[in-house]
């Protein structure tokens, strides 16, 4: 099965119907899940993504946000020992993202999966995994 994990620049865009990119992430979302792609998240950016969502929406919002993500999208879990690769991986590069965003390259590497991110950066990095 094809698999793709989305960022939280995406997933955001894609639940805010406000953000100026979300009528094109919608578009894209809805086109990966009819090409029959695995949707993943992982558990950074189910973090990262609720905590965007309860602090600009509220409490409530994001309670509502993380329970329909857990039932949309697989979940991944970092191991201790693969965060301490991510740790590794981040230290060693010159390139400027977050932790979230060196984790996701992670992942998408290990699992040769695709990575479904508005980041220009990771886009660049990750060359032709990410859409």
């Amino acid at each position: 099965m094809k698999r793709v994990f989305l960022d939280t620049s995406a997933l955001y865009s894609i639940l805010t119907h406000t953000d100026k990119f979300h009528e094109n992430t919608r578009k894209k979302y809805i086109s990966l899940i009819d090409s029959g792609y695995e949707l993943w998240i992982t558990e950074w950016v189910f973090e990262e993504c609720v905590s965007l969502i309860w602090y600009r929406t509220g409490k409530d919002n994001g309670i509502r946000t993380a329970l329909w993500m857990l039932e949309h999208f697989y979940l991944y879990r970092f191991e201790e020992w693969e965060i301490k690769e991510i740790l590794k991986l981040s230290g060693e590069s010159d390139a400027s993202l977050s932790l979230v965003d060196f984790s996701l390259m992670y992942v998408v590497q290990k699992e040769k999966a695709l990575v479904f991110t508005l980041d220009r950066e990771l886009k660049e990095l990750l060359g032709s995994s990410a859409v």
